[in-house]
């Protein structure tokens, strides 16, 4: 047989083979994004002093964890609704509300999503608001994250361009066009975040008046979650504001100047926690470093040193990352992390093992210290592990 029959038989054989490659359908409820593969834990943590019903929950928290609840609100907050969806109905047999997905005027893109649910249907006692964060690999998401310019709310003080663009501002020269009583985009499919969200609770709460509000966020979705009571106080939304319970956001970077930060701090009393897993890079940016960069946090900063200790702290150490005196003691503890990673499963449980995706991620931390630690997984490690202190919420 020659050479061309040889490669006529083969094509022949290969001819009666069908290949076929099957694109996975980003919008089912079983597509998960590559943070879904860092941790793909869905269920709520079960303690004895914790527990799934979430209809009894009052001001003390007696009936669930607030910190395991809004950090994998957080989480989760990063998928598809249909996996939103699947998650709060299957695993935390709470109610889902509605998957918001929201223009940005000034990206001409639907670039912010968020998620509301509630204990139940009906007689609702607890909402939770969860704001998405920043995706790996968005573009739009990281260029909200680095665009540094301010905003002057007035009486509020200077806040972040790109988070306010966000949620929906449509004038960046002034804050009051920019933000008018009533939402200014008339058409369905650029809906803007601040307005829907804002009308979406005032409708469940009328529905459902004893509820409490939990608004929470990772990332870029807790300075969402950070700015949206701020415009609720600059419209006066009593409504909701009155019923707001807290705001617990995970890895937030600063989203105002001190005028901003006192003013906050003030108004919102003592219903704000941001939590911050060792050297965590993001809420240590934008600088806290006068006169160079003016951003400060505020409210009780909640710190984990390990998953194992947290504690109620004025700030983190640390606060503006890049101080040589800190490189050392970041190196070392990344690598903690990752050994720890490794072996996370042998003391708490097969719960908290880690696989190959989280251990990679671990590894990049050697190199750039804090990225690591941003990872959600550690901050539902930490609130799973350490010991809950009453303090923590006093």
């Amino acid at each position: 047989m020659t050479s061309k029959e040889v490669k006529a038989s083969r094509r022949s054989e290969l001819g009666k083979y069908k290949v076929s490659v099957v694109s996975p359908d980003k919008n089912s409820a079983s597509y998960r994004s590559v943070l879904a593969f860092v941790d793909s834990r869905l269920d709520l943590f079960h303690t004895a002093s914790s527990s799934n019903k979430v209809d009894k929950i009052n001001n003390t928290f007696n009936a669930v964890e607030p910190f395991d609840l809004t950090m994998m609100a957080s989480k989760i907050a990063y998928e598809n609704p249909a996996f939103v969806q699947n998650a709060v109905e299957k695993h935390w047999k709470m109610h889902f509300v509605k998957f918001f997905s929201c223009w940005n005027e000034f990206y001409k893109a639907n670039t912010t999503q968020a998620f509301i649910c509630s204990d139940k249907a009906k007689d609702a006692q607890l909402i939770v608001l969860a704001f998405r964060g920043t995706e790996p690999f968005n573009s739009q998401d990281w260029a909200t994250d680095v665009n540094l310019s301010w905003i002057s709310t007035g009486k509020m003080g200077k806040v972040h361009m790109g988070f306010m663009k966000a949620l929906g501002l449509t004038d960046e020269r002034d804050f009051a066009k920019g933000f008018p009583a009533e939402s200014p985009s008339k058409d369905p499919s650029k809906a803007l975040a601040y307005y829907s969200i804002r009308d979406t609770l005032n409708a469940l709460l009328k529905e459902n008046p004893n509820a409490k509000v939990l608004i929470t966020g990772h990332s870029l979705g807790g300075a969402l979650a950070t700015l949206f009571p701020a415009l609720l106080l600059y419209h006066n939304q009593t409504t909701i504001l009155n019923s707001l319970l807290h705001v617990f956001t995970f890895g937030q970077p600063r989203v105002g100047d001190e005028e901003f930060a006192n003013f906050m701090a003030s108004a919102l009393m003592l219903r704000y926690r941001h939590i911050v897993y060792r050297y965590d890079i993001v809420p240590r940016v934008p600088l806290d470093l006068p006169p160079v960069s003016l951003f400060k946090h505020f409210g009780d900063c909640i710190y984990y040193s390990s998953w194992y200790v947290r504690k109620a702290v004025d700030e983190e150490p640390n606060k503006d990352y890049f101080s040589l005196k800190y490189i050392p003691s970041m190196h070392f503890h990344a690598l903690v992390d990752l050994i720890r990673g490794v072996f996370a499963w042998l003391k708490p449980g097969v719960e908290f093992k880690e696989g190959l995706v989280s251990i990679l991620f671990r590894a990049v931390g050697l190199l750039i210290p804090g990225l690591a630690s941003h990872s959600p997984r550690d901050y539902v490690n930490g609130g799973r592990l350490s010991k809950f202190h009453a303090v923590d919420l006093i």
